[in-house]
């Protein structure tokens, strides 16, 4: 009997979400993406992420993780996307905002991309330290958007 107890609990697993990433001391997650154009008019790719500190200590998006987003085996370039024209208020400009230990922010990055064909593939450093993960974004399951209410489809 005890015997078949344990190979039952042994079948069960938990999912993990694929939207849930942990980075060290911290979490993301994956809220959606979409592509917007930048102050240029050309297309970018705008993430959405919540950013959880579960550190000791209030840090900021902006020091606490380092990203790099590969496209056809090139790291793309930040872009700058205006959530605002006429304040110049930007995609990025939340990076700096102080979060508490245990407390979560939404951040957005915004990256140009190459062409709108593929796949994008984010990776999501500790700045300090050797944990890491990342995730793939299907481009053509994005949305096309005026702001970065859109979702998009993850591969793992």
């Amino acid at each position: 009997m005890l015997f078949s107890l344990a190979a039952c609990g042994k079948g069960k697993e938990e999912t993990k979400d694929p939207n849930l990433l942990t980075v060290g001391e911290f979490e993301l997650h994956y809220k959606g993406a979409s592509i917007m154009k930048d102050r240029e008019g050309n297309d970018a790719l705008v993430l959405t992420l919540d950013f959880t500190n579960n550190s000791e200590e209030t840090t900021d998006y902006f020091w606490a993780i380092y990203e790099t987003v590969m496209q056809n085996d090139t790291e793309l370039e930040t872009a700058v996307v205006y959530l605002n024209e006429e304040t110049l208020e930007a995609v990025e400009d939340n990076h700096y905002q102080h979060v508490a230990p245990g407390a979560t922010f939404e951040v957005q990055t915004a990256y140009e991309l190459i062409d709108n064909a593929g796949a994008v593939e984010v990776n999501f450093a500790e700045m300090e330290g050797d944990k890491k993960d990342s995730i793939t974004l299907v481009l053509s399951s994005l949305n096309r958007e005026s702001d970065s209410g859109g979702t998009s489809q993850l591969t793992g």
